[in-house]
């Protein structure tokens, strides 16, 4: 005969083991998935450092300055799984630190917390396309970013792999040309936008460490193409820093969390069902 209490371990072990492999399970269906997307506090800035050129209406041309960017996000409303994000852009001259107005934006994204789509119904101004890179950012993913310039979503693609200040990062490029912005409001004359485009991107987190761009709108003159103004941009010192960190540490959770916890716990509940059937179960035959 079997003693009792070897049957009633045998029985705590396999159920024990069971609820360890389903929670195993449902994490990796419900519970990460639940928890993977953008946080309802989020709030970052940005720093940039640059150049413009811009056409001088007196000389005929292009008087390029330095500049300085700041770009604030922070979300202010959840619902039905999006996320509101007023974000103001501010470009101020670097030497003389005067704000310039002309070049600053204000406006509230809605986006899906989770894929980051623009939600263009509730958007507004109906943007369409992604806020941020696709997760995970892999060297066969691309993915539409919504651009300011463009006024349209500009499709990211896969350059090459490189290590960045520690990090191993993917680098898309986004390059568009004779992109119509309308009319010269003195001239009449159409105006066209071109853009390249570089972001360093953390593949796990789609974390983008450090970003590069140089944009050019042009006005057509009797089939000439001439550029009326020139922005060369990317982030300064203290964000790629900034995001460096952010990318690391996100990285190292979504590794616990995605990758390790879950199968964890299905293994360790797979061994104590093994040792019930194969330990225990002989000490019952034996018995």
């Amino acid at each position: 005969m079997v003693p009792k209490g070897n049957k009633g371990k045998g029985f705590i072990v396999s159920v024990f083991g069971l609820l360890l492999a389903v929670l195993g399970v449902i994490w990796i269906v419900v519970i990460f998935p639940s928890l993977d997307k953008m946080p309802g506090d989020y709030a970052r800035t940005f720093h940039f450092v640059g150049e413009f050129s811009a056409m001088n209406q007196q000389t005929q041309q292009l008087d390029t300055f330095p500049v300085e960017q700041k770009l604030t996000q922070e979300a202010v409303e959840t619902l039905n799984g999006a996320i509101r994000i007023h974000e103001v852009r501010t470009i101020s001259h670097a030497q003389s630190g005067d704000v310039l107005p002309q070049y600053g934006d204000e406006t509230i994204h809605t986006i899906d917390r989770r894929t980051l789509e623009y939600m263009a119904n509730l958007d507004e101004r109906g943007r369409t396309g992604n806020f941020g890179p696709v997760r995970p950012c892999t060297e066969d993913a691309t993915f539409d970013l919504w651009n300011a310039g463009a006024n349209e979503p500009l499709t990211a693609s896969f350059s090459h792999a490189e290590e960045f200040r520690g990090l191993k990062v993917n680098v898309f490029e986004i390059e568009a040309a004779e992109i119509p912005r309308g009319k010269h409001p003195q001239t009449g004359a159409d105006l066209f936008f071109a853009i390249n485009l570089k972001l360093w991107i953390e593949p796990s987190t789609g974390a983008v460490v450090n970003q590069m761009s140089t944009s050019t709108t042009s006005m057509d003159m009797m089939e000439n193409s001439v550029p009326v103004q020139i922005s060369k941009i990317q982030y300064a010192d203290t964000t790629v820093e900034t995001m460096v960190d952010f990318a690391g540490t996100s990285r190292n959770q979504l590794m616990w969390f995605r990758d390790i916890l879950p199968w964890v716990l299905i293994g360790v509940g797979g061994v104590l069902v093994l040792l019930d059937v194969l330990v225990i179960g002989r000490r019952k035959a034996s018995a």
